[in-house]
């Protein structure tokens, strides 16, 4: 994936949130599942599969190294981007975030609060954009990084005006991934 291209889409989407997304931070109550959104790399057995109930998702797109997917919950304001592309090299979740977090860090944002960690087979990166072209946004963000079958996956969510109280919608999102079909075993 050109990193470029990341870069810029996550400037797009900060100002883009800061135009059309005034939430304040509250957390949506909790909700029953709806069915599980499911994405299958061409040529692969399994799927990727996560919860996210109340999300608008565009269509899937192709992208030059695989597929992605994004989308917004209108309630809560989570936005979700999920990207499964060939592996750049063979390694774990691990060796996948130390991979896209060189490429992210060389972003222009601020980027304050950060933290890697790893949960449940998948390494984590969150941070918090405080400010945006001089306006506060208060952006967190979290990137869950998967390796599986010669697969990369990226998920990265993120909510403008984010207060500690969302931490249940991310954790709720981040529960939910798994990885199903054949030779799967949860990430």
């Amino acid at each position: 994936m050109a990193s470029g291209s990341r870069n810029t889409g996550a400037l797009l989407l900060v100002g883009a949130l800061l135009l059309i997304n005034p939430g304040r931070g509250e957390a949506a109550p909790a909700r029953k599942p709806g069915p599980a959104t499911r994405l299958t790399f061409p040529g692969r057995p399994w799927s990727l599969v996560l919860d996210l109930p109340g999300f608008a998702l565009k269509p899937q797109e192709k992208t030059r190294d695989g597929i992605m997917i994004e989308g917004e919950n209108a309630r809560s304001h989570l936005v979700v981007s999920i990207f499964l592309e060939d592996a750049a090299r063979t390694g774990d979740a691990i060796a996948c975030r130390k991979y896209y977090w060189k490429k992210v860090r060389k972003t222009p944002l601020t980027m304050d609060e950060v933290a890697l960690f790893e949960r449940d087979g998948m390494a984590l990166v969150e941070y918090l954009i405080p400010e945006f072209q001089g306006l506060p946004v208060q952006q967190k963000n979290v990137n869950a990084y998967l390796s599986h079958d010669g697969v990369w996956i990226d998920i990265h969510l993120s909510k403008v005006l984010a207060t500690r109280s969302d931490q249940a919608l991310f954790d709720a999102v981040l529960r939910s991934v798994r990885i199903e079909g054949a030779g799967a075993t949860r990430p």
